[in-house]
Formats: C-alpha cells, structure tokens, sequence
C-alpha cells in the first residue's frame, strides 16, 4: 500500500505511476467545445428581440406590433406591408432600409440612429385606437393654470422620433403620420449637412418638430399622383428649415425656427400660411408682481390669434416672473393675473387692461390684451389695487317759516380729521341750502345759522343726522335766539357723525 502525501506533485505522480500525464491548461477543455448556435430572433407581436441584428432581410406581411427591438441594428432591410404598431425600436441603429406600406402607429423610434431610410405609404392606421392621442387636448384652454408643455404634448399615435440621429435623408412619401412626435432631432457626427428629414405628399398634420437641428423640408409629392403635403397644426418652434412647397401649413407654428437662405414660403411657393404664427420673429412679454402683492396666485401668458388658445407661462409667486420668449409678432396677446384679493396691471402703450371678477379660490382677476404685439419687449407690472372709497353726499336744508318755503340761511359742513381737527369746510352764505361730497367713513359736523322771520316768538328746530341721545336717536333740535330778544338769527351746531351713506340735515324756523 503505497499511499502518497497529499502535497506530491502532479509530474512526481506520475512518474511514479509511470503514466504520460498531458497536462491541460484550465478552460482549454470547455473551449473546445463548441458553442451553440445564437438562435435568430422569430419577428412576430409582442415579441423580445432587444439589440436583435436583421441584415439585408426582407420581412413582409408579419404582426410584430408591440414588439421589442430596443437596439436593433437593421441594415439593407425591407419590410414591405408589415405591422410595426407598437413597436419599440428606441435606441436602433437603421442604415438603407425602406418601410413600405407598413403601419406605424405608436412606433416608438426614439433615440435610434437612422441612415438613408424611407418609409413609403406608411400610416398610423384607422380608427380611433390607432389614432387617439396620448392626453386630452381640450385641457389645455380648461384654465390658467394649465402648464406650458400642455400646447404640444397631446399629439400621439403617429410616428415617435424623438431625439432620433440623422446621418442622412430620412423620409416619408405619401405617408399618413398625424400627431407624430419629431422634437429634438439632432445630426448625427460626421453627417454635416446630408441630415435632412423630408416630407414627400405625407399627412403630418398637428405633429412636433419642436427643437429639431436636422434640416426639415416638405413639399408635393414628386412621384405621383400628385398630394400635398400637409402640416396643418404641426409645430415647428426652434427647428431648422430647408424648404417648404406645395404644402398646407395653415395654423402651424414657428416660433424660433431658423429658415435656411431664401427658402422662406413665399407666395410662389404653393404653401397655406393661413393662421400661422411666429414667421415674423418673437418678442418677449414680462409680467412682474410688484412686491406688495403676495396675494398673487399666478400669472399666465397666452395667445388669442392662433389655432391653439393655450397657456405659454405660468409664473406662481413673487420672486418668480413670468416671462415668455415665444410670443409671435403680430398675434393678440392676453395677460391673465389670478388672485385671492384686488390686483390691477400697469401695461405699457397700446395694452389694454381691465379688473374682472374671477370664480373659486381665485375671486379677482386682472385682465391686459393687446391687439397685435410688436417686436417691442413689454413688461407688465402687477399691483395690489386698493379701491378708491365711495362718496358719500351731505345735504343741508333750510326750509324756512314753519316749513312754508325756503329762507336762504349761512351754512357750513365741516369734515373733521383725528381728534375732531376741522380738515375741509365746504361754506354756504346766503343760500337755501348746501352740499358736499365726502369719502365713505369721514366724520362731518353741519353748522348753521338762520336769520328771524321778524316774529318775537321765533324758534329754530334742526333735524341733525345720526344724533343721539342717551341711546335714542332725536327726531330734532331745539334751537335759541343767538341773542337778544327778539333775536337777530338762531343758530345751532350738530354733534360730529361719521357719514356712511348720503345724509339730509334739515332746519325749520318760525
């Protein structure tokens, strides 16, 4: 029995075993087996395919709606009547591959990096599934205090491009793509001026294009039979433009867009411009709360001359203007400021600006319009608005000899200040009687003095506004002869009130 330490080497044992020992490297065994075959990935609905590679496939009438191909790579790829509802290709790398008779809606295409792709007769589909969009559109004229964002983010069902690289062209041809998201679209590095995405006889109608920094075009198609291309309500605010013909832009926007050389739609150009805004530039319109006006809820900014009445900035508090760069030259401008107490607006020459009552939480309401702003920055000032008080009337009567006729008697009606200081006197000689104006709350004190009708036995009675007298309101005032006997005049000065409504003090002397 020959048993061996635990520690003898691997080449000692085997020379005392007197075996061939071939030693194999760790791993070199597993290597030699071969690995299986990746199995292809089977295009079908709802099928997980991410970062899949399809070279030079020709793919036809198959449902891969709401299948995954997240990072695809697809090269020299047809598909010819396939259904591509759904599907997610975000991230994708697309080079030479045509789309034909294919359905989009909802394809979902964000991020991906495309080359020379085309889609022909492409379409989001029928019906109202297919076509119905992400929010609800009527949200946005609900209120002030919709958000900004709310003008472009209903669009949906259509294609989803967002944030897409552009190496070169990129088209559609008589393709129906509406409510399509193209925003923020970027040229992919070393593509300089070959990124392009071109609207050949394709309905986009109501799409974004909103950021997009690849050249965009759209025209007739070119091929036939002849169709415009439509943008009608699309919104093409920041992008780059190359050129647009024979196309229906009616209500469209393009606020900040960048027009290349000469290319701007001209009327030879057989585009509708009907309703659009922001071809002739932006202005800027600034609403600053003073800040005396905490009581301010928000603020918004919107416009009335275009086919989407929309909030464009929503300003919440003091420190926080509300300021927005993208209001068209040309286009009516209304200012709204919501409030829980009286504000009013100061609004530079050729606004008009109104307080208007308001509804729930948000009682007052100060309104500015402008029937057409110019490229003038206008800057808008909110106040708290502290309304003038009323005006009260004081009357002073004298109704004469026992009330038969008036006798023309010397009056004053004094307003009185703090601690019963005379501030106005409003003085009356000669006269049957006297009135004043006085603000809402002022205290007044009326004094008159009345000559004697020749009678010895004259007397003076003055009925004296808000008299009182030991809690009982007096009907009227005796008064006596000023001197003598038989007086010259009576005279008599009623205790101070406070007027809050429109008083009559009435004398009679017989």
């Amino acid at each position: 029995d020959m048993r061996l330490p635990r520690s003898t080497p691997a080449k000692a044992l085997a020379a005392v075993l007197g075996l061939a020992v071939i030693l194999t490297p760790a791993g070199m065994a597993s290597a030699a087996k071969k690995a299986p075959a990746k199995r292809a990935c089977a295009l079908k609905a709802k099928a997980k395919c991410k970062k899949a590679t399809l070279t030079r496939v020709k793919v036809g009438k198959v449902n891969v709606a709401g299948a995954d191909l997240s990072g695809a790579v697809i090269s020299g790829a047809t598909f010819s009547g396939t259904n591509l509802t759904g599907a997610n290709l975000s991230g994708a790398t697309i080079t030479n591959t045509t789309f034909t008779g294919v359905k989009v809606g909802n394809l979902n295409l964000s991020g991906a990096r495309l080359s020379n792709v085309k889609f022909v007769r492409a379409s989001a589909g029928s019906g109202q599934t297919a076509m119905a969009r992400q929010n609800d559109c009527t949200a946005e004229d609900a209120g002030p205090f919709t958000e900004e964002w709310s003008l472009f983010t209903c669009s949906g069902g259509g294609v989803n491009m967002r944030g897409a690289r552009i190496a070169k062209s990129i088209s559609f041809l008589r393709s129906v793509i509406p409510n399509s998201d193209f925003r923020d679209l970027s040229a992919a590095a070393g593509s300089g001026q070959g990124a392009q995405l071109v609207l050949d006889g394709t309905d986009a109608r109501e799409s974004n294009f909103t950021g997009s920094q690849v050249l965009i075009g759209t025209r007739g198609n070119l091929a036939g039979p002849w169709i415009d291309s439509n943008v009608s309500g699309a919104v093409f605010n920041g992008a780059l433009m190359s050129t647009m013909t024979n196309t229906v832009a009616t209500n469209a926007s393009f606020m900040g867009a960048t027009w290349a050389a000469g290319t701007l739609p001209g009327p030879n150009s057989h585009v509708d411009l009907t309703g659009t805004r922001g071809l002739f530039g932006a202005t800027s319109v600034l609403v600053v709360p003073a800040i005396q006006v905490p009581q301010v809820v928000a603020t918004n900014i919107h416009e009335d001359g275009y086919w989407k009445t929309g909030v464009l900035c929503v300003g919440t508090s003091t420190s926080i203007p509300c300021e927005d760069k993208r209001v068209a030259v040309g286009q009516p401008v209304v200012v709204l400021v919501n409030a829980t107490s009286p504000v009013e607006v100061t609004a530079p020459v050729g606004w008009t600006c109104t307080r208007e009552p308001g509804s729930g939480d948000h009682p007052y309401v100060a309104k500015c319009t402008i029937p057409v702003v110019t490229d003038d920055s206008a800057m808008l000032i909110v106040h708290r608005y502290t309304p003038p008080p009323a005006t009260r009337q004081v009357l002073v009567q004298s109704l004469g000899n026992g009330g038969m006729g008036t006798v023309d008697a010397h009056i004053w009606i004094d307003s009185l200040g703090a601690g019963g200081a005379v501030v106005t006197t409003k003085e009356c000689a000669s006269a049957p009687s006297c009135s004043t104006t006085v603000d809402d709350g002022t205290p007044v004190r009326v004094r008159m003095e009345q000559l004697n009708q020749g009678m010895p036995d004259g007397e003076f009675m003055l009925w004296c506004p808000g008299e009182v007298v030991d809690g009982q309101a007096l009907n009227g005032h005796w008064g006596e002869p000023a001197s003598g006997f038989p007086p010259p005049s009576y005279s008599y000065s009623c205790p101070a009130y406070t007027v809050n409504a429109d008083t009559t003090a009435t004398s009679w002397a017989s």
